[in-house]
């Protein structure tokens, strides 16, 4: 997404502890103007609706007061780890303090 998501680095890991929950490691970094790198990271939360599944909802937190919805809207989850078959089709829809449906 070239208007939100323009950082120099992501790294993005997921894991699904639990069948209705999945966490997300995001990691990025922005070159400052002296060249330096401000680097941060956060974990993404998500729950899967109760009535709705494939619907994960991250809210609730605190950078930002953000809110990020996601569809899963079709899968594959392939024959293994390095399956280059495997992904995941997403549709997210965000909104936080200052921008509402972002995605």
């Amino acid at each position: 997404n070239d208007a939100f998501d323009t950082f120099d680095c992501q790294v993005h890991f997921f894991n699904a502890p639990t069948p209705k929950t999945l966490y997300g490691q995001l990691n990025w970094r922005i070159t400052e103007p002296d060249g330096e790198f401000f680097t941060r990271d956060t974990i993404q939360r998500f729950v899967e609706d109760e009535k709705r599944p494939g619907i994960l909802y991250n809210h609730d937190n605190e950078y930002l007061h953000y809110q990020d919805d996601w569809y899963i809207l079709d899968y594959e989850a392939g024959k293994g780890n390095d399956d280059s078959d495997a992904f995941v089709l997403v549709y997210y829809r965000g909104r936080n303090d200052a921008w509402d449906g972002y995605g």
